[in-house]
């Protein structure tokens, strides 16, 4: 039993990562489709932006090693993480702007 649970193909002991959609207001599936459709709507806005969101919000990356990464200072990634939160929030709860 104990070799079956530790399976690759069941996880092979990794550990088990959640990530709080609520920060975005994405409670429900369906919310969670608004979010992405908003970070794609950012994308073609602003891609740096978005970028900034992808690296921080879904792959867990420190502000610090996202301004390593972008040649940036942490303040100005930090400012950003910001502006797109704002962005996202507006876009989910007033649908698309032109």
């Amino acid at each position: 039993h104990a070799r079956h649970r530790s399976r690759v193909k069941r996880g092979g002991g990794a550990a088990h990562f959640e990530f709080d959609t609520s920060e975005f207001g994405a409670a429900t599936a369906e919310q969670a489709l608004e979010l992405d459709a908003a970070l794609n709507q950012l994308s073609r806005r602003d891609a740096e932006l978005a970028q900034v969101v992808e690296w921080h919000f879904f792959a867990g990356l420190t502000f610090q090693s996202i301004a390593d990464e972008l040649g940036r200072h942490e303040r100005t990634v930090r400012h950003d993480w910001e502006l797109a939160r704002a962005y996202l929030r507006q876009s989910m709860d007033h649908g698309p702007s032109p």
